[in-house]
């Protein structure tokens, strides 16, 4: 029994090893070399609670460390590739001769050209609505997929951030989801003590952080409100 103790915990230390490495295919490893082995984490439970709560902590170390660099990272990436839309010189009214057509006294709102006109930016809400008017959400989604920060540096691509911010929550609600799903397959937890706050806290904080850094100098009111609709449609 103790031999049998001593070999499963260096096999889950060793898997647990790999989640910290760069470009781990961290749902890969979830399912083929710890799901899959689920019930010798029930053995350690009984045969050794000690040995048990090593595991689950080593786990939500490596994991939480795992989520905040890729997130970090990902946000330092997706900030290259910001297009900044307005500064604190643009203004809300503008003069109505620049908005008259040459041969009519009315103005056309149409000819406004400047940080405060919505255009094309809605479409970042296309997926969104979908899911708050309970039609086919995830198909919705799928015309909007995340940035892919590497091929869009490549070609030179640049996002208005509410786009940014759509991207990092769609990943971020991804990540999560994963998580919580296999933290309650995997360690047997149902309460409020779960691992799963432990693994996302620094995230979830480096993530608000993140945000509320680019929202201190941020003065596009459009992208503001549209981060707004999103985040409630998320809910």
């Amino acid at each position: 029994r103790l031999r049998a103790i001593s070999r499963t915990r260096t096999y889950f230390l060793d898997i647990m090893k790999e989640l910290r490495r760069p470009k781990t295919h961290i749902r890969m490893i979830q399912t083929h070399a710890l799901l899959k082995y689920g019930y010798l984490v029930d053995f350690l439970l009984v045969a050794s609670p000690t040995i048990h709560g090593e595991i689950r902590d080593v786990y939500v170390e490596s994991m939480s460390k795992t989520l905040h660099t890729l997130f970090r990272t990902y946000h330092k990436q997706l900030l290259t590739l910001d297009l900044r839309l307005a500064t604190r010189v643009d203004l809300i009214a503008v003069e109505e001769a620049a908005l008259r057509d040459a041969f009519s006294t009315k103005v056309n709102m149409r000819k406004r050209g400047d940080a405060f006109v919505l255009g094309d930016r809605a479409k970042v809400l296309d997926g969104a609505i979908s899911a708050e008017s309970g039609l086919d959400a995830a198909a919705a989604v799928v015309l909007i997929p995340p940035i892919n920060a590497h091929v869009a540096s490549m070609n030179g691509e640049k996002y208005p951030y509410e786009m940014i911010f759509r991207s990092i929550m769609s990943h971020l609600i991804d990540a999560a989801t994963n998580e919580y799903v296999f933290a309650r397959q995997f360690f047997k937890e149902y309460g409020q003590n779960d691992c799963f706050h432990a693994i996302f806290g620094k995230t979830l904080s480096l993530v608000l952080e993140q945000l509320e850094n680019y929202l201190f100098n941020c003065h596009d009111a459009i992208a503001i409100l549209l981060m707004i609709k999103l985040t409630h449609s998320y809910k």
